[in-house]
């Protein structure tokens, strides 16, 4: 379980937090999105969550270890994958050698496979084909779509998504969905996604609202 404990947060003036002492719980098997405006704090609350930052005040646990004293690089590694908004492919290789490298660098039991990473970029619609090109070569819609197939080919029990459909048509957002949707409900992770888009938070089993400094289930 990932657990937010008494979270706060401010950048120069401490007077006006972005958010304060904030406690939440996100449990496997658990389909989870988080809506609010822009500016809010969502991706500055994703990036707490994924051991890239830390906050002014509080902890973020996982299974109750702190995650800085657990070691974020480990952490990093070993528990949670992430799929940031800005794609962060490495831009000089392939589709399938990017997320070859993430299951090099995770230490995935599918380490090397080149048949697993081929499979999970198709489960996004990226044939073998597109799978070998630079991946500067793809459009936009297409490095997103391997940006979340690199996320979602490693081990780690938890998934961060920060606005993972921004770039996709209705069908391609409605197969990621369902992707997000399995990986919750069959394989037991516990997935977390950022986005402003309506279609994608009703989807969510827990909906959480960030505004006005507060976090509010919605259902």
């Amino acid at each position: 379980m990932l657990t937010v404990k008494n979270l706060s947060h401010h950048y120069q003036n401490a007077e006006a937090p972005l958010y304060q002492d904030v406690n939440m719980d996100f449990e496997p098997s658990t389909l989870y999105t988080i809506v609010g405006e822009s500016g809010s704090g969502k991706t500055t609350l994703l990036s707490f969550l994924a051991g890239l930052d830390a906050p002014s005040q509080g902890e973020i646990l996982i299974d109750g270890q702190n995650i800085a004293k657990k070691g974020l690089t480990k952490y990093r590694q070993r528990d949670v994958s992430i799929v940031f908004q800005a794609y962060n492919l490495l831009n000089y290789m392939s589709a399938v050698d990017n997320v070859l490298t993430a299951l090099a660098v995770t230490e995935s039991a599918h380490k090397g496979d080149r048949d697993y990473a081929l499979a999970k970029l198709a489960e996004l619609g990226i044939t073998d084909q597109l799978a070998t090109k630079n991946v500067q070569q793809l459009s936009g819609g297409q490095q997103q779509r391997v940006a979340i197939a690199r996320a979602l080919a490693v081990d780690a029990p938890i998934v961060l998504a920060d606005e993972p459909t921004g770039n996709l048509d209705e069908d391609n957002t409605e197969a990621v969905l369902n992707i997000f949707d399995k990986l919750a409900h069959e394989v037991g992770k516990t997935v977390i996604i950022i986005t402003h888009e309506s279609q994608v938070a009703a989807r969510a089993d827990v909906q959480i609202k960030l505004a006005q400094r507060q976090f509010t289930v919605i259902h």
